[in-house]
């Protein structure tokens, strides 16, 4: 039940554990998001059967009724942070909310139905200071003193910006290689049915961040770069080749032939018929 790990009508809960060599819980899941922050020690946290090796700075984020367990290779020290349901989508000052933090990790849609990265190793230099707040959370919650609700919200406050800093400063280390990996797959697959969902898939990434970082990188978003790739083929093919324009709008990946001339036109300012006659003519 809910009540037994978050206090009623609170936005947090935590608890604060120990797990021996050898020794592991068994699979269980929450009707609530959990994050755990493993302080010491070392293990193997399954995450919907797929296993993580967790050691000191390693943080899981676990969404609602998805099973999960694990296994301590050596003494464990851990926390588990349980997030109410109603606070998953309010917004932070104003300014974000622990959904959008979360979605850099989790898929886009409700926090998720599948997980595709929940593991995040954490910056040395942060962990000094997730500790802290760890440690202080889990004193406020026990002590219940006055003003323990707002000092808990405040230390949450700290993990959210440690974390969010974390995946942005790891992903904009890795960018220049993700970016050439991506550009290779839509390179030799743009004319068959892409998304960015897939894409996503299949480098393990959360569509809403793939997506964030196609914008930074490019400067277009994720289906714009793939219909751009899909014109400059039917350019080719009209130059190069004798083949219909309903041959060209197929073999480059446009199912909808309407579609796919008012896309040429608004790049080329000109039909696809126009644009082979234009090179015909200049020959």
């Amino acid at each position: 039940m809910i009540r037994d790990y978050i206090p009623e009508m609170r936005a947090y809960g935590v608890r604060k554990g120990t797990c021996l060599p050898d020794s592991s819980r068994w699979q269980h899941c929450h009707e609530f998001v959990e994050i755990v922050y493993v302080s010491s020690g070392k293990g193997v946290h399954y995450v919907d059967d797929k296993p993580f090796e967790v050691g000191r700075g390693s943080l899981l984020f676990i969404d609602s009724d998805v099973p999960h367990s694990f296994y301590a290779e050596e003494t464990m020290t851990y926390f588990n942070f349980y997030i109410s349901p109603s606070m998953v989508d309010k917004r932070l000052a104003g300014v974000i909310s622990i959904w959008e933090i979360l979605a850099f990790i989790f898929p886009e849609g409700e926090i998720a139905k599948e997980k595709k990265q929940p593991f995040l190793q954490l910056d040395n230099s942060f962990l000094p200071e997730i500790q802290l707040c760890a440690e202080n959370i889990h004193r406020e919650i026990l002590s219940r003193r006055i003003g323990w609700e707002l000092a808990v919200d405040g230390y949450m406050r700290l993990i959210y910006a440690g974390i969010l800093r974390t995946v942005l400063r790891t992903s904009a280390k890795r960018r220049k290689i993700i970016s050439s990996d991506i550009l290779d797959y839509v390179e030799k697959n743009f004319a068959g049915r892409i998304t960015l969902a897939d894409l996503a898939d299949r480098f393990y990434y959360s569509p809403v961040y793939l997506g964030q970082l196609f914008k930074s990188s490019f400067g277009v978003s994720f289906k714009k770069y793939v219909k751009d790739k899909r014109l400059e083929a039917a350019e080719r093919l009209l130059i190069e080749t004798d083949m219909t324009v309903e041959a060209v709008t197929a073999a480059v990946g446009f199912s909808d032939k309407k579609f796919f001339y008012q896309s040429f036109e608004d790049k080329y300012n000109c039909t696809p018929l126009q644009y082979r006659q234009k090179h015909l003519d200049t020959q």
